[in-house]
This record gives structure tokens, C-alpha cells and sequence, in this order.
């Protein structure tokens, strides 16, 4: 994986939450430039979100093979203690 694909990761992850643009707004919708609808919505899945409390939503779940998930989760929770901390009113999950 390229540089500048970790780094685009690293900045949805963390500093594009904090980008003052943001501010005051409840809700997200992250569409890459290659992204689009194959039809019509027909759910509303912001009203469905916050009907339900999510704080995240995901379109599909895959599998992925062992070698690219291996230690995934410990180094996933490095990052956030390092990168994440607590900080900006968001606790460490562990």
C-alpha cells in the first residue's frame, strides 16, 4: 500500500474530524470520487442512523485473508492511543 494512501487513511481517521468546516455538523457522508449510487435510495439511512444511535455506518462486510488482518486490532489500537489519545472528546476504546 502506497504512502499516500496510508496518509489519505490517517487523515479520514483523525484530523479531517477536527477541520473547522466540520464544526456544528451532526453528520458525515464520505463519498470517494469513483463512488456512486447503482439506483435509487431508497432507505433514509441518516434518519435510520440516528434513529438507532450509530456513530458509523458501512455498506457491506467482507472477509478479508489472514496475512492482511494479522495484528490488526493491536495495531489499530496503538494508533488510536497515539494518534487519538483521548483527545477532542474522544476516549480510547480500551
Amino acid at each position: 500500500v502506497s504512502e499516500s494512501y496510508r496518509l489519505m487513511c490517517r487523515f479520514k481517521a483523525t484530523f479531517v474530524l477536527d477541520q473547522p468546516a466540520l464544526q456544528g455538523f451532526d453528520w458525515m457522508l464520505w463519498l470517494d470520487s469513483d463512488s456512486y449510487f447503482t439506483g435509487e435510495v431508497e432507505e433514509d439511512f441518516a434518519a435510520t442512523m440516528q434513529r438507532q444511535n450509530a456513530i458509523f455506518g458501512y455498506t457491506h462486510v467482507g472477509r478479508e485473508d489472514a496475512p492482511v488482518i494479522k495484528n490488526l486490532f493491536d495495531i489499530a489500537l496503538l494508533f488510536e492511543a497515539s494518534e487519538l489519545g483521548g483527545s477532542k472528546d474522544r476516549p480510547p476504546a480500551a
